[in-house]
């Protein structure tokens, strides 16, 4: 707590943290923090025992509900659920809210604001002063040599006037450096102080929006599941992929894992709020604290720690103030003096431009006013106040403990509370409330009855989703209107959400009908592409049939519709055909490719015999070019003959090609080919041999 005020000193003002979460987090005492962190971990332990083991409460917990005259079953538990989402909905706004506002998570991004202002205000009084030495200097140099330019009649006439006039400058001189000397420290100090101040707060978007994301992430499960136990194909897809026990646990687990985050955030922002309560209630309060924090940072003797202690407590002197104001009444004095000599100088002596310094003189004067003005403690501490008082020590603790209680109320009751009430209402639907109904494997027939009563059910779906988008929208609005911040920002997006809220609760038939049509319309486009595509496929068979009904027909014209006759008669064009094609690889071998006229296809000769060979037949063969003859050509480099004499007979390279050609399957050719040429070779050597077999002559008998 500060010294009171004094009367002469009278923006010092005395603060006192009060209030009930002030009082409860006194004494530093971490009671609070581990009961909210041990009911996270109870709470979220609890939903995943009772969900795994199958004891989920029954609907409203065994009570055995009134029946109400007019009010069906399924409404009760349509009702609890209603009442569940609802105060999720607005609970989670309320952390939102808190969040964002300066009197919670915003705290300390405002008070680093402040402190921020308040570096940027000295330092641009910093520069000012500076100026005024720099322009001090200058006008003593004009007064130096005002003798040696004007007529000896001037110095008569101002004797030892200008001798003065010089020492007044030369005290503004000095006196504005003393102000610099003063004052250059404070604005880094500031500086890091509000970096301090910002970096306290940087784990609070964190933490709030892993929570916030948490929350958000179970109620679209919530919503999946709805979905689900609406549509057959949402159900039949997730029954796919999860199996039945991994589905009964997904939303207790979103739920636990929600429960748990929020929990923890508010343990740390209660944490934090509690280290604040500490700094501001300590003795002396907060002003006390920060003059200790500004002794161990920059000294007890030091002029930053003066500046200080002037500001909060009004009780020294200020010698920043006192070097400024002495530098103004030097500046002040040097200005009468050359205001009542000025005529004279512009008549008697021109050249000294006296009009010129006088307006020196006044820009001196007007930038020590203004500097005089920023350090005022009227505006200075103003922003201190709003910083520490405000923002730090009101806004930081209530503020953060506030936003803790909402996040453990949302996440140890809300969640809860919303997962076992859309339980109940699954199991409801489930047990006959459904809106579909599933066709058995063996009852493949659907009545337009059974369509229709769908279509109705599905109708009714999207009315509950359009009014309950609707009414958030709708409460959204009115609490931005009713709950105003300063500006007009808010206060005409609450206006325009409130009207839109209004709009879509009253035309929702427009929008349920536009989201039909458009099923409706995709339906129709995925039907025409169906049929397109059927009638595609139906137009190839056509084209197919037609060539086998003109392929039967000139079997039946030529060979009298007798198969036998008709598969021996193409055996034989077979095999004259493939003859024929023999002999004519044979001479266009001959004739073509022996380009050197040995009878042998060199390896220089190879891909040049290929090339031509697939030019002739690649438009009769298919992959003739692409399969059969790398293939072709990979077994004859790779023969042990063409390896050892890098040649081939021509004879052995036409039936080579011959069986590449009308070998059933492209992957027989290498083995094929690799037969063609051990044949040749076996051939070549028996030739070879039969040259060199001398002829039989008859022996000479021996002599007796």
């Amino acid at each position: 707590m500060t010294s009171p005020p004094s009367v002469s000193e009278p923006w010092v003002e005395q603060f006192t943290l009060e209030g009930f979460w002030p009082f409860l987090l006194a004494g530093g005492s971490f009671v609070w923090q581990a009961l909210c962190l041990l009911t996270g971990l109870v709470v979220s332990a609890a939903l995943i025992y009772v969900y795994a083991n199958d004891t989920v409460p029954r609907p409203f917990f065994g009570l055995k509900m009134p029946s109400v005259p007019g009010i069906q079953e399924g409404h009760l538990y349509w009702g609890a659920f209603a009442v569940a989402a609802s105060l999720t909905a607005v609970m989670l706004l309320s952390c939102a809210a808190n969040f964002s506002s300066g009197f919670g998570g915003s705290a300390f991004a405002w008070a680093s604001a402040e402190v921020m202002t308040l570096s940027q205000d000295i330092a641009t009084c910093v520069q000012d002063v500076q100026g005024v030495v720099g322009a001090a200097g200058t006008v003593k140099k004009d007064l130096d040599g005002l003798f040696e330019i004007c007529p000896p009649a001037i110095e008569q006439m101002l004797g030892s006037s200008v001798s003065q006039a010089k020492g007044h400058i030369a005290n503004a001189k000095t006196e504005a450096g003393l102000t610099v000397k003063a004052l250059q420290d404070l604005p880094g100090l500031l500086q890091n102080a509000a970096f301090g101040i910002s970096e306290m707060s940087g784990w609070l978007p964190l933490l709030a929006g892993l929570s916030l994301i948490a929350v958000l992430v179970c109620g679209v499960a919530v919503g999946i599941y709805f979905l689900a136990s609406k549509n057959a194909t949402v159900n039949n897809h997730l029954m796919k992929k999860l199996s039945p026990r991994v589905l009964s646990l997904v939303l207790p687990v979103c739920a636990s894992v929600a429960t748990l985050l929020l929990c923890v955030a508010a343990t740390v922002e209660l944490s934090t709020a509690g280290s604040i309560v500490g700094f501001c209630r300590a003795e002396g309060g907060p002003d006390q604290q920060v003059l200790e924090l500004t002794a161990e940072t920059a000294g007890q003797t030091s002029s930053s720690y003066g500046f200080a202690e002037y500001y909060l407590t009004g009780e020294v002197k200020n010698p920043v103030m006192q070097h400024l104001q002495s530098a103004q009444k030097s500046v002040s004095g040097s200005l009468s003096w050359l205001d009542e000599y000025r005529n004279a100088l512009v008549q008697t002596c021109p050249k000294w431009e006296a009009e010129r310094v006088y307006g020196d003189l006044t820009k001196l004067e007007l930038s020590l006013n203004v500097s005089e003005s920023v350090l005022k403690p009227s505006n200075l501490y103003q922003h201190y106040k709003d910083a520490v008082h405000v923002a730090a020590c009101s806004g930081g603790s209530s503020g953060l403990a506030t936003l803790a209680t909402v996040q453990m109320f949302l996440g140890a009751v809300c969640l809860p509370f919303l997962i076992l009430t859309a339980s109940w209402v699954l199991d409801f639907l489930s047990a006959g409330g459904a809106s579909y109904q599933k066709l058995g494997a063996e009852d493949g027939q659907s009545s337009d009855d059974d369509a229709s009563a769908k279509k109705k059910d599905d109708l009714n779906a999207l009315y509950y989703v359009v009014y309950a988008f609707s009414v958030v929208i709708f409460a959204v609005g009115t609490w931005m209107y009713l709950v105003p911040q300063p500006g007009v920002v808010r206060p005409i997006t609450g206006t325009l959400l409130f009207g839109c809220g209004v709009f879509l609760m009253m035309n929702s038939d427009l929008i349920v009908t536009y989201f039909l049509l458009h099923e409706q319309v995709e339906e129709l486009k995925k039907n025409n592409e169906g049929y397109q595509q059927n009638l595609d496929n139906e137009a190839q068979q056509v084209r197919d049939l037609r060539r086998a009904q003109k392929g039967f027909d000139e079997i039946d014209r030529r060979f009298g519709h007798d198969i036998d006759r008709a598969m021996k008669e193409i055996k034989v064009m077979q095999t004259t055909a493939r003859s024929q094609v023999g002999m004519t690889i044979g001479k266009m071998v001959k004739l073509y490719l022996d380009t050197d006229g040995d009878k042998r296809i060199s390896d220089a000769e190879l891909n040049e015999a290929m090339e031509t060979m697939a030019d002739i037949f690649g438009a009769v063969v298919k992959g003739l070019r692409t399969e059969r003859l790398p293939r072709m050509k990979e077994a004859i480099r790779g023969h042990r003959s063409f390896t050892k004499d890098g040649t081939i007979p021509l004879d052995a390279f036409s039936k080579a090609f011959e069986i590449t050609l009308f070998v059933p399957d492209a992957k027989q050719v290498a083995q094929s080919v690799k037969t063609v040429l051990d044949d040749a070779e076996i051939k070549a050597a028996a030739r070879a041999a039969k040259r060199v077999r001398p002829s039989p002559k008859a022996s000479p008998k021996s002599s007796p």
